[in-house]
C-alpha cells in the first residue's frame, strides 16, 4: 500500500467519524412521524406518566377551580415561593430568590381545571413573554397539586407540583 492510499483513507475514515458523530441527533427528526405517515406534534403524543388523569374525572370531581383557588400557596419545601390567586385573572409568583419582588401573571383558565400563566412585564421587546401552561390535578382548600405542562424546547416530561396553603 502506497503512502498516498493510507493517506487518503485516514482521512476519509476521520471524516466519516467526524460526520457520524456530528449528525448522531439525525435519528431523531423521523420520531414526529407515525408508522401511516403523518405527521404528528408532541403535544399529540400520549404522556405515559399522566395517561391515568383524564378530563371528565377532573371536571366531574372538582367543578369551576377558577372560582375556588384563592389565596397564597408555598411550594412544598420553600420558604417564600409559590403563587398568590388574587383572583380569576391575576396571580402573583413569588420567586424564593427574590421573595420581595414576585412577579405578576396573568392567568387565562383554558377549562375548568387548566389554566395558563403569562407574564405582564416586558422584558425584551423582541421577545414573545413567558407562558406557563398548569393543570389542577388535586385541591382541598389547603393543598395544591398542579401539573406543569412542558411547553419549552426539547423533550421534557410534565412536572408535578405541590403547594401548601399559607395559614395566617
Amino acid at each position: 500500500m502506497s503512502k498516498a492510499t493510507l493517506i487518503i483513507s485516514s482521512i476519509v475514515g476521520i471524516l466519516t467519524f467526524c460526520l457520524g458523530w456530528f449528525l448522531h441527533d439525525m435519528k431523531r427528526f423521523p420520531s414526529g412521524i407515525n408508522k401511516v405517515g403523518k405527521k404528528i406534534d408532541s403535544l399529540q403524543k400520549p404522556n405515559q406518566k399522566w395517561s391515568t388523569i383524564f378530563q371528565e374525572q377532573l371536571a366531574s370531581k372538582s367543578g369551576d377551580f377558577s372560582v375556588k383557588i384563592i389565596g397564597r400557596f408555598f411550594l412544598k419545601g420553600a420558604n417564600s415561593a409559590g403563587f398568590d390567586f388574587i383572583n380569576s385573572s391575576t396571580v402573583l409568583w413569588t420567586n424564593e430568590i427574590a421573595p420581595s419582588q414576585p412577579d405578576t401573571l396573568k392567568i387565562r383558565w383554558l377549562d375548568n381545571s387548566t389554566f395558563m400563566t403569562r407574564s405582564t412585564e416586558r422584558i425584551n421587546m423582541d421577545c414573545p413573554p413567558l407562558v406557563s401552561v398548569y393543570q389542577v390535578i388535586f385541591y382541598d382548600g389547603q393543598r395544591l397539586i398542579l401539573r406543569e405542562i412542558w411547553t419549552g424546547w426539547n423533550e421534557h416530561e410534565d412536572e408535578r407540583i405541590e403547594f401548601i396553603k399559607k395559614i395566617k
